[in-house]
């Protein structure tokens, strides 16, 4: 659960307009990285990751955006990931 206001997670509020408006299946990987540039590497292949900030409150965990993409390069899935 992103918190806007968190200074330990800025960019948390951002994550459900992203998830909603702007991020949905079938956008292509090109796109997405024109807006946000390219995510980290994550523990699949055919995922990207993007920091949030430690959201969860406690300040242990990075929280991830977190977008895999299908074998045709378009967004598969998108959500929130925490490491």
């Amino acid at each position: 659960k992103a918190c806007a206001l968190d200074i330990s997670c800025p960019r948390g509020g951002m994550f459900r307009d992203l998830q909603r408006h702007h991020l949905v299946p079938g956008t292509r990987r090109t796109m997405v990285e024109q807006m946000l540039g390219k995510g980290e590497q994550g523990s699949e292949e055919h995922c990207a990751l993007y920091p949030l900030g430690m959201c969860s409150g406690f300040g242990i965990d990075m929280d991830y955006l977190r977008i895999c993409y299908g074998h045709d390069d378009r967004i598969a899935s998108v959500s929130h990931h925490q490491n």
